[in-house]
């Protein structure tokens, strides 16, 4: 009996016990978590300090970026719009041109406010997450009304995040080392390209052009996610509101300091000059990205497989020119380095314009690939020495309003032309190519007016 009413009392002790020490256990569970969560936290922060890792983070987003902008903007969205859809043409040059209208507007704005609270790097994630969202959302509507939605606000999001990507070079290197970080950024961002070339297609094959929209945004997560995480501005971001930021009072005041500061660039000879060389070539680059592929398919009659063939060429040579030209910007200039990418465009331009059809084509793949990759390479990393580094984001941001507006007149250009030229039947296209060589020898000469003391 007593050894009953010992295992009574012991059982009782244990009802008592057990909650405790189940409340131990998940103390200890919680604490083992928190560990490690601070190990996490504690390898991110080193790795942050690594130079390499630095670079190749913030490499990588243009990368990841290659898969919103070749995937959906150029090659399936477009499709899925005109042909699954049968919406016409002239549907989403409206609706490109709307979501490049609010980017335009915004864009400045967006980079003043960057460089006033250094929140470059918390505004890069929050529109790419914003990009990210509103792409996936494409792959579950199969109205037209809200994919067009969806497709304004993601690609609005994709551009201003760009405009914050841009900015963020500054923390990366060196000054000095501009041209080769920048380099290295395009020369990732094409191999994305050629990533997203292999890797979408198939999913496409089985699937159709709306298969392709989740998976682009999946990947456009995935390979964005180290600059997310080893990238911060430098010298800290500031704790004023986006909110707040864009009430009407605070935009009315930001709106004028704006104005002066953008008086201030157009006092510099030498940013205003850029600006307007970096407006009218690109106008022609604009309109060649939009009607690469319509041009590809008229004028030489490249199949699918064929156009897909011609952009991988030409992925593959705008690394090599990302690379040649990044080293040659920081050994001999930015400057000098665009004058001979001023003359592969125009090369490029003539041979397209001129050789027979599916002749040569792969060599016109070959320098049009170069002077893709170094364009961007060389004009970035010579922006980021026209100006101080306290106002990179606001540069950057008017950078991007011009290349917007000139992405609104070029592919408009080319379809006045087009219209004008439609008597001629093909051959029309060939004249446009080689009349938007008049738009780099208009960007030369503002090129050559800036100052070499400056770059």
């Amino acid at each position: 009996m007593k050894e009953a009413s010992g295992g009574g009392l012991r059982r009782k002790e244990n009802r008592w016990l057990s909650p405790l020490m189940a409340a131990n256990n998940n103390e200890v569970v919680l604490s083992l978590r928190l560990i490690k969560i601070y190990q996490a936290v504690d390898l991110i922060d080193k790795l942050r300090k690594s130079l390499f890792v630095r670079i190749f983070s913030w490499s990588l987003y243009d990368l990841a970026v290659k898969f919103f902008t070749l995937n959906i903007v150029s090659l399936y969205f477009v499709r899925w719009l005109t042909i699954t859809k049968g919406a016409p043409d002239i549907l989403y040059s409206f609706v490109f041109g709307l979501s490049i209208l609010f980017i335009a507007v915004f864009s400045p704005l967006l980079g003043y406010f960057s460089d006033m609270t250094r929140r470059k790097h918390a505004l890069l994630i929050q529109f790419t997450i914003s990009g990210i969202i509103f792409t996936s959302l494409l792959a579950v509507t199969d109205n037209i009304f809200f994919a067009i939605i969806f497709f304004i606000c993601a690609n609005f999001s994709v551009q201003i995040a760009v405009i914050f990507y841009n900015a963020l070079i500054v923390g990366i290197a060196p000054r000095e080392k501009m041209g080769f970080v920048s380099g290295a950024g395009k020369m990732i961002g094409y191999i994305g390209s050629i990533l997203a070339l292999y890797l979408i297609r198939p999913i496409v094959d089985t699937g159709g052009y709306r298969a392709s929209f989740l998976p682009s945004a999946g990947l456009f997560l995935l390979f964005s996610l180290p600059c997310m995480l080893f990238i911060r501005d430098k010298g800290g971001g500031g704790r004023q509101s986006l909110l707040k930021f864009i009430s009407f009072g605070e935009i009315k005041k930001n709106l004028l300091s704006l104005k002066n500061s953008l008086q201030s660039f157009a006092a510099s000879y030498a940013i205003a000059n850029f600006f307007k060389a970096s407006f009218f070539v690109l106008i022609p680059l604009n309109a060649i990205i939009v009607f690469m592929s319509v041009y590809l398919t008229k004028v030489y009659g490249l199949s699918e497989g064929r156009i897909i063939q011609f952009l991988l060429i030409g992925a593959l040579f705008a690394i090599m020119g990302s690379l040649l030209f990044g080293f040659l910007s920081d050994k001999i200039g930015p400057k000098l380095s665009l004058y001979a990418v001023f003359g592969l465009w125009q090369a490029g331009l003539i041979m397209a314009s001129l050789i027979p059809a599916d002749n040569l084509v792969h060599l016109t793949a070959i320098v049009l690939g170069v002077a893709f990759g170094s364009v961007w390479t060389v004009s970035r990393a010579m922006g980021v020495k026209l100006v101080p580094e306290e106002r990179v984001g606001e540069f950057f941001g008017v950078f991007a309003f011009i290349g917007y507006v000139s992405g609104m007149l070029g592919p408009l250009l080319w379809g006045i032309l087009a219209f004008l030229l439609s008597g001629l039947g093909v051959i029309r296209y060939r004249i446009i190519v080689l009349l938007f060589n008049i738009f780099w020898i208009i960007g030369l000469f503002y090129l050559r007016r800036i100052p070499e003391k400056e770059t």
